[in-house]
């Protein structure tokens, strides 16, 4: 391998870039700046312990007419489990419902296994089950929603300024980046955390993401640009957090690290593919997360701007092969 310590770095700046100008790379301490070199340790850890790897993703936009799965997520997850099979790791995609219609067909044609979470307090019994009977090595969270800090889990150096800035309606709740109620939209599949044997890996890009809870709530209240950062903030830890300007993009680069690890020639990432992926997920009623309609988009960039940006990353890639 060329030169590791400056690939993991540039391959990192290249996802900490924030588009949708959330404030994810403002002053220090921000989310960019405190999870620095967690691509590196994600993927390695990934490489070189991962044997069985589940992979979680799916999340629905609740003030779509009617609410929808978004795009941002099931691209990155589908491709990062296409490279984890691809180095001989067992791998299966958990989602919801929605995403279970979402993404059936795909993963079938991918010849990539799936299983769905149950909405509601079951999830709780069928994730232990779960880890029970797969006893995944690692878990990896992509874009999906996890719960805020309430009263009872904000740490007291944090609890006076919570309970004066966050209404206690919105103590505990999955949200969306506008503060919006996830309800009955969000499975509780945070309880995949539960087994502490178990490796976790989280991809987010706005704070209210499974895996959140590893930056100190005050990061995310002062630096998410939507002023609700506090409030949407998930309480959920993870082992690893990448924090990318956009979600897919932090699972793409996850697995191009994967592909550089392998040192294998033969391994790539099929841009052309991720293109079909997109169509046929608008087919099955996905939408862009940001505006709400089916196009080919990700959280308000069309599609030829992130063509553009795997187009950089596997030059990148090549680069240091």
């Amino acid at each position: 391998m060329k030169n590791a310590p400056r690939f993991f770095s540039e391959l990192e700046a290249h996802i900490q870039q924030d588009p949708g100008k959330r404030g994810l790379g403002g002053a220090a301490p921000s989310p960019f700046s405190l999870t620095r070199g967690s691509l590196q340790k994600a993927s390695e850890a990934l490489f070189h312990q991962g044997k069985k790897i589940a992979l979680l993703t799916g999340f629905t936009i609740p003030d779509s007419q009617p609410p929808a799965p978004e795009t941002d997520g099931p691209l990155g997850t589908v491709i990062l489990a296409q490279i984890c099979q691809s180095l001989g790791k067992e791998v299966i995609i958990l989602c919801d419902e929605r995403h279970e219609h979402l993404l059936q067909r795909s993963l079938e044609a991918r010849q990539l296994k799936q299983a769905t979470i149950p909405y509601g307090p079951q999830a709780k019994d069928w994730c232990a089950k779960f880890l029970k009977n797969e006893q995944p090595s690692h878990v990896i969270s992509i874009e999906h929603v996890g719960p805020s800090y309430d009263s009872e889990t904000i740490p007291p150096a944090y609890r006076e300024a919570f309970l004066g800035s966050v209404p206690l309606e919105k103590h505990g709740q999955c949200q969306n980046m506008g503060g919006t109620l996830l309800g009955d939209l969000a499975t509780e599949a945070f309880h995949l955390w539960a087994d502490s044997t178990v490796t976790s890996i989280a991809v987010g890009d706005g704070g209210n993401e499974l895996g959140m809870g590893s930056l100190p709530w005050p990061v995310l209240a002062e630096n998410i640009s939507n002023a609700l950062g506090g409030q949407i903030a998930c309480r959920i830890p993870c082992d690893h957090l990448i924090v990318a300007g956009i979600s897919n993009w932090g699972a793409y680069a996850l697995g191009l690290a994967l592909i550089y690890l392998s040192e294998s020639p033969e391994l790539s990432l099929d841009i052309e593919d991720q293109e079909a992926l997109l169509g046929e997920l608008l087919q099955r009623g996905a939408i862009d997360g940001v505006t709400k309609r089916e196009e080919a988009s990700i959280d308000g960039l069309p599609w030829s701007h992130h063509k553009e940006w795997l187009g950089q990353a596997l030059s990148l890639l090549n680069d240091f092969r």
